[in-house]
Protein backbone atom coordinates (compact mmCIF):
# COMPACT_ATOMS: atom_id res chain seq x y z
CA UNK A 1 0.00 0.00 0.00
CA UNK A 2 2.77 2.42 0.84
CA UNK A 3 4.48 1.76 -2.47
CA UNK A 4 1.22 2.20 -4.34
CA UNK A 5 0.60 5.47 -2.58
CA UNK A 6 4.09 6.63 -3.50
CA UNK A 7 3.51 5.73 -7.14
CA UNK A 8 0.20 7.60 -7.16
CA UNK A 9 1.86 10.61 -5.56
CA UNK A 10 4.65 10.52 -8.11
CA UNK A 11 2.20 10.30 -10.97
CA UNK A 12 0.16 13.15 -9.50
CA UNK A 13 3.32 15.21 -9.16
CA UNK A 14 4.29 14.58 -12.76
CA UNK A 15 0.78 15.43 -13.90
CA UNK A 16 0.84 18.62 -11.88
CA UNK A 17 4.22 19.57 -13.31
CA UNK A 18 2.97 18.85 -16.81
CA UNK A 19 -0.10 20.97 -16.22
CA UNK A 20 2.07 23.77 -14.86
CA UNK A 21 4.38 23.58 -17.86
CA UNK A 22 1.41 23.55 -20.21
CA UNK A 23 -0.12 26.58 -18.52
CA UNK A 24 3.23 28.35 -18.63
CA UNK A 25 3.61 27.51 -22.32
CA UNK A 26 0.13 28.87 -23.02
CA UNK A 27 0.95 32.01 -21.08
CA UNK A 28 4.21 32.48 -22.99
CA UNK A 29 2.43 31.88 -26.30
CA UNK A 30 -0.27 34.40 -25.41
CA UNK A 31 2.38 36.91 -24.38
CA UNK A 32 4.26 36.37 -27.65
CA UNK A 33 1.04 36.85 -29.61
CA UNK A 34 0.30 40.02 -27.69
CA UNK A 35 3.80 41.42 -28.35
CA UNK A 36 3.52 40.50 -32.02
CA UNK A 37 0.15 42.22 -32.22
CA UNK A 38 1.52 45.37 -30.59
CA UNK A 39 4.46 45.40 -33.01
CA UNK A 40 2.14 44.99 -36.00
CA UNK A 41 -0.14 47.78 -34.77
CA UNK A 42 2.88 50.06 -34.40
CA UNK A 43 3.79 49.23 -37.98
CA UNK A 44 0.20 49.95 -39.00
CA UNK A 45 0.52 53.47 -37.62
CA UNK A 46 3.80 54.00 -39.51
CA UNK A 47 2.36 52.57 -42.74
CA UNK A 48 -0.66 54.88 -42.52
CA UNK A 49 1.51 57.95 -41.97
CA UNK A 50 3.77 57.04 -44.90
CA UNK A 51 0.84 56.18 -47.19
CA UNK A 52 1.81 52.49 -47.48
CA UNK A 53 -1.74 51.11 -47.53
CA UNK A 54 -0.51 47.79 -48.91
CA UNK A 55 1.78 47.34 -45.91
CA UNK A 56 -1.02 48.31 -43.55
CA UNK A 57 -3.37 45.77 -45.05
CA UNK A 58 -0.65 43.11 -44.78
CA UNK A 59 -0.28 43.84 -41.05
CA UNK A 60 -4.04 43.59 -40.57
CA UNK A 61 -4.20 40.29 -42.40
CA UNK A 62 -1.39 38.84 -40.26
CA UNK A 63 -3.18 39.81 -37.05
CA UNK A 64 -6.73 38.94 -38.16
CA UNK A 65 -6.90 35.82 -35.91
CA UNK A 66 -4.61 37.07 -33.14
CA UNK A 67 -6.35 36.54 -29.77
CA UNK A 68 -4.88 39.84 -28.55
CA UNK A 69 -6.73 41.76 -31.27
CA UNK A 70 -8.33 44.91 -29.89
CA UNK A 71 -10.44 47.85 -31.00
CA UNK A 72 -7.54 49.44 -32.87
CA UNK A 73 -7.55 46.58 -35.38
CA UNK A 74 -11.09 47.49 -36.38
CA UNK A 75 -10.13 51.16 -36.57
CA UNK A 76 -7.33 50.53 -39.07
CA UNK A 77 -9.46 48.00 -40.95
CA UNK A 78 -12.16 50.64 -41.44
CA UNK A 79 -9.69 53.26 -42.63
CA UNK A 80 -8.20 50.81 -45.13
CA UNK A 81 -11.55 49.96 -46.63
CA UNK A 82 -13.27 53.30 -47.05
CA UNK A 83 -13.50 52.52 -50.75
CA UNK A 84 -17.01 52.08 -52.09
CA UNK A 85 -16.09 49.35 -54.55
CA UNK A 86 -13.01 47.45 -55.69
CA UNK A 87 -12.43 47.00 -59.42
CA UNK A 88 -10.63 43.69 -59.88
CA UNK A 89 -9.67 42.33 -63.28
CA UNK A 90 -6.22 43.49 -64.29
CA UNK A 91 -3.30 41.09 -63.93
CA UNK A 92 -0.65 43.82 -63.85
CA UNK A 93 -0.16 47.15 -62.12
CA UNK A 94 -2.73 49.87 -62.83
CA UNK A 95 -0.92 52.84 -64.38
CA UNK A 96 -3.83 55.14 -65.26
CA UNK A 97 -7.39 55.87 -64.13
CA UNK A 98 -10.00 58.34 -65.37
CA UNK A 99 -13.68 59.12 -64.85
CA UNK A 100 -15.94 59.61 -67.84
CA UNK A 101 -17.28 63.19 -68.14
CA UNK A 102 -20.73 62.04 -67.01
CA UNK A 103 -19.26 60.26 -63.96
CA UNK A 104 -20.91 56.96 -64.86
CA UNK A 105 -17.83 55.02 -65.98
CA UNK A 106 -14.25 54.52 -64.87
CA UNK A 107 -11.36 53.83 -67.24
CA UNK A 108 -8.23 51.98 -66.09
CA UNK A 109 -5.01 51.26 -67.97
CA UNK A 110 -2.65 48.52 -66.88
CA UNK A 111 0.82 47.07 -67.37
CA UNK A 112 -0.96 43.87 -68.44
CA UNK A 113 -1.54 45.49 -71.85
CA UNK A 114 -5.24 46.21 -71.43
CA UNK A 115 -7.51 49.13 -70.65
CA UNK A 116 -10.81 48.38 -68.95
CA UNK A 117 -14.04 50.31 -68.74
CA UNK A 118 -16.17 49.86 -65.61
CA UNK A 119 -19.66 50.78 -64.45
CA UNK A 120 -19.26 53.13 -61.46
CA UNK A 121 -22.43 52.03 -59.70
CA UNK A 122 -21.99 48.25 -59.90
CA UNK A 123 -18.27 47.82 -60.57
CA UNK A 124 -19.16 45.62 -63.55
CA UNK A 125 -16.63 45.44 -66.38
CA UNK A 126 -18.14 46.97 -69.52
CA UNK A 127 -15.30 46.74 -72.03
CA UNK A 128 -11.76 45.48 -72.30
CA UNK A 129 -9.48 47.21 -74.80
CA UNK A 130 -6.32 45.40 -75.86
CA UNK A 131 -3.74 47.83 -77.23
CA UNK A 132 -0.89 45.41 -76.50
CA UNK A 133 2.09 45.77 -74.17
CA UNK A 134 1.73 48.07 -71.19
CA UNK A 135 -0.89 50.83 -71.09
CA UNK A 136 0.64 53.86 -69.37
CA UNK A 137 -2.01 56.47 -70.12
CA UNK A 138 -5.77 56.41 -70.67
CA UNK A 139 -8.27 59.29 -70.89
CA UNK A 140 -11.75 60.08 -72.19
CA UNK A 141 -12.43 62.72 -74.79
CA UNK A 142 -14.44 65.65 -73.37
CA UNK A 143 -17.70 64.34 -74.82
CA UNK A 144 -17.10 60.89 -73.32
CA UNK A 145 -17.64 59.17 -76.66
CA UNK A 146 -14.04 58.13 -77.21
CA UNK A 147 -11.05 56.86 -75.24
CA UNK A 148 -7.39 57.57 -75.92
CA UNK A 149 -4.66 55.22 -74.69
CA UNK A 150 -0.90 55.36 -74.82
CA UNK A 151 1.46 52.51 -74.22
CA UNK A 152 4.65 50.58 -74.49
CA UNK A 153 4.16 49.72 -78.15
CA UNK A 154 4.93 53.33 -79.12
CA UNK A 155 1.34 54.03 -80.16
CA UNK A 156 -1.47 56.26 -79.01
CA UNK A 157 -4.82 54.77 -79.94
CA UNK A 158 -8.34 56.17 -80.13
CA UNK A 159 -11.27 53.89 -79.30
CA UNK A 160 -15.04 54.09 -79.48
CA UNK A 161 -16.10 54.19 -75.82
CA UNK A 162 -19.32 52.25 -76.46
CA UNK A 163 -18.27 49.48 -78.79
CA UNK A 164 -14.57 49.27 -77.92
CA UNK A 165 -13.68 49.51 -81.61
CA UNK A 166 -10.30 51.04 -82.41
CA UNK A 167 -10.84 54.07 -84.66
CA UNK A 168 -7.41 55.74 -84.95
CA UNK A 169 -3.75 54.92 -84.39
CA UNK A 170 -1.22 57.68 -83.75
CA UNK A 171 2.24 56.21 -84.36
CA UNK A 172 4.90 57.62 -82.05
CA UNK A 173 8.65 57.22 -81.95
CA UNK A 174 8.85 55.70 -78.47
CA UNK A 175 6.84 54.56 -75.45
CA UNK A 176 3.87 56.84 -74.73
CA UNK A 177 3.75 57.86 -71.06
CA UNK A 178 0.97 60.46 -71.14
CA UNK A 179 -1.99 61.56 -73.25
CA UNK A 180 -4.32 64.56 -73.07
CA UNK A 181 -7.24 65.78 -75.18
CA UNK A 182 -8.01 69.44 -75.80
CA UNK A 183 -11.28 70.83 -74.37
CA UNK A 184 -12.86 70.93 -77.85
CA UNK A 185 -11.77 67.35 -78.57
CA UNK A 186 -9.91 68.32 -81.76
CA UNK A 187 -6.34 67.91 -80.52
CA UNK A 188 -4.45 65.13 -78.76
CA UNK A 189 -1.13 65.62 -77.02
CA UNK A 190 1.20 62.77 -76.09
CA UNK A 191 4.24 62.62 -73.82
CA UNK A 192 6.96 60.16 -74.80
CA UNK A 193 10.13 58.48 -73.65
CA UNK A 194 12.07 60.20 -76.46
CA UNK A 195 11.91 63.50 -74.47
CA UNK A 196 9.26 65.03 -76.74
CA UNK A 197 5.57 65.78 -76.69
CA UNK A 198 3.58 65.38 -79.89
CA UNK A 199 0.44 67.31 -80.80
CA UNK A 200 -2.06 65.77 -83.22
CA UNK A 201 -5.05 67.35 -84.94
CA UNK A 202 -8.09 65.08 -85.18
CA UNK A 203 -10.58 65.82 -87.95
CA UNK A 204 -12.97 63.75 -90.11
CA UNK A 205 -11.81 60.52 -88.50
CA UNK A 206 -8.17 61.19 -89.36
CA UNK A 207 -5.14 62.25 -87.35
CA UNK A 208 -2.43 64.63 -88.49
CA UNK A 209 0.68 65.43 -86.48
CA UNK A 210 0.98 69.21 -86.20
CA UNK A 211 3.67 69.86 -83.57
CA UNK A 212 6.64 68.23 -81.90
CA UNK A 213 7.51 69.96 -78.64
CA UNK A 214 11.22 69.72 -77.82
CA UNK A 215 12.77 71.12 -74.68
CA UNK A 216 12.92 68.44 -72.03
CA UNK A 217 16.05 66.39 -71.41
CA UNK A 218 14.28 63.26 -70.14
CA UNK A 219 10.97 61.41 -70.58
CA UNK A 220 7.84 63.57 -70.85
CA UNK A 221 5.70 61.95 -68.19
CA UNK A 222 2.66 64.25 -68.09
CA UNK A 223 0.74 66.51 -70.48
CA UNK A 224 -2.26 68.80 -69.95
CA UNK A 225 -4.22 71.31 -72.02
CA UNK A 226 -5.28 74.54 -70.35
CA UNK A 227 -9.08 74.85 -69.99
CA UNK A 228 -9.20 77.37 -72.85
CA UNK A 229 -7.08 75.08 -75.05
CA UNK A 230 -4.49 77.78 -75.76
CA UNK A 231 -1.63 76.28 -73.79
CA UNK A 232 -0.12 72.88 -73.15
CA UNK A 233 1.81 72.03 -70.00
CA UNK A 234 4.30 69.18 -69.93
CA UNK A 235 6.02 67.58 -66.95
CA UNK A 236 9.18 65.55 -67.23
CA UNK A 237 11.54 63.26 -65.38
CA UNK A 238 14.08 66.06 -65.85
CA UNK A 239 12.24 67.73 -62.93
CA UNK A 240 10.90 70.65 -64.94
CA UNK A 241 7.55 71.66 -66.36
CA UNK A 242 7.25 73.64 -69.59
CA UNK A 243 4.35 75.76 -70.82
CA UNK A 244 3.82 75.84 -74.60
CA UNK A 245 1.63 77.73 -77.03
CA UNK A 246 -0.79 75.04 -78.22
CA UNK A 247 -1.10 76.51 -81.72
CA UNK A 248 2.48 77.44 -82.62
CA UNK A 249 4.41 75.11 -80.30
CA UNK A 250 6.41 78.06 -78.98
CA UNK A 251 7.92 77.54 -75.54
CA UNK A 252 6.40 80.12 -73.19
CA UNK A 253 8.38 79.36 -70.04
CA UNK A 254 10.06 76.64 -68.03
CA UNK A 255 8.98 76.02 -64.44
CA UNK A 256 11.33 74.57 -61.87
CA UNK A 257 10.37 74.77 -58.23
CA UNK A 258 12.68 74.94 -55.25
CA UNK A 259 12.51 71.16 -54.84
CA UNK A 260 12.61 70.21 -58.52
CA UNK A 261 9.61 67.88 -58.63
CA UNK A 262 7.71 68.86 -61.77
CA UNK A 263 7.08 65.47 -63.39
CA UNK A 264 3.27 65.69 -63.19
CA UNK A 265 1.10 68.66 -64.21
CA UNK A 266 -2.56 69.70 -63.97
CA UNK A 267 -4.50 72.94 -64.50
CA UNK A 268 -7.16 74.31 -62.17
CA UNK A 269 -10.66 74.43 -63.75
CA UNK A 270 -10.38 78.19 -64.36
CA UNK A 271 -6.89 77.89 -65.84
CA UNK A 272 -5.44 80.44 -63.43
CA UNK A 273 -3.37 77.87 -61.53
CA UNK A 274 -1.09 75.04 -62.49
CA UNK A 275 -0.08 72.38 -60.00
CA UNK A 276 3.05 70.27 -60.40
CA UNK A 277 4.17 67.24 -58.44
CA UNK A 278 6.88 64.62 -58.57
CA UNK A 279 8.94 62.08 -56.68
CA UNK A 280 9.99 64.39 -53.84
CA UNK A 281 6.75 64.06 -51.87
CA UNK A 282 5.47 67.56 -52.44
CA UNK A 283 3.50 69.65 -54.93
CA UNK A 284 3.82 73.25 -56.08
CA UNK A 285 0.98 75.56 -57.08
CA UNK A 286 1.89 78.14 -59.75
CA UNK A 287 0.34 81.23 -61.22
CA UNK A 288 -0.23 79.79 -64.70
CA UNK A 289 0.00 83.14 -66.43
CA UNK A 290 3.01 84.64 -64.66
CA UNK A 291 4.83 81.36 -64.00
CA UNK A 292 5.32 82.36 -60.37
CA UNK A 293 5.24 79.71 -57.61
CA UNK A 294 2.46 80.44 -55.13
CA UNK A 295 2.83 77.62 -52.66
CA UNK A 296 4.68 74.36 -52.11
CA UNK A 297 2.68 71.72 -50.24
CA UNK A 298 4.24 68.88 -48.28
CA UNK A 299 2.51 65.64 -47.19
CA UNK A 300 2.24 66.63 -43.55
CA UNK A 301 0.41 69.85 -44.38
CA UNK A 302 -3.36 70.13 -44.08
CA UNK A 303 -4.80 72.26 -46.88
Amino acid sequence: PAMAAAVVAAIAGLAGAALHQSARAREESANASRLLYIADMNLAQQDWQSGDIGGLRSSLEQTRDNPARGFEWGYWQRLCHLDLITLAGHTGGVNAVAYSPDGARILTGSADGTAMLWDVRTGRELLTLRPGEGVYAAVFTPDGKQIVTGGGDGMARVWDARSGRETLVLPETSLVRAVAVSPDGKWIATGCDDKTAQVWQIASGRARKRLTLRGHTRTVSSVAFSPDGKQIATGSWDKTAILWDAITGRKIRTLQGPTGGESSVAYSPDGARLITGGYLNNATVWDARAGRPLRTMKPEERV
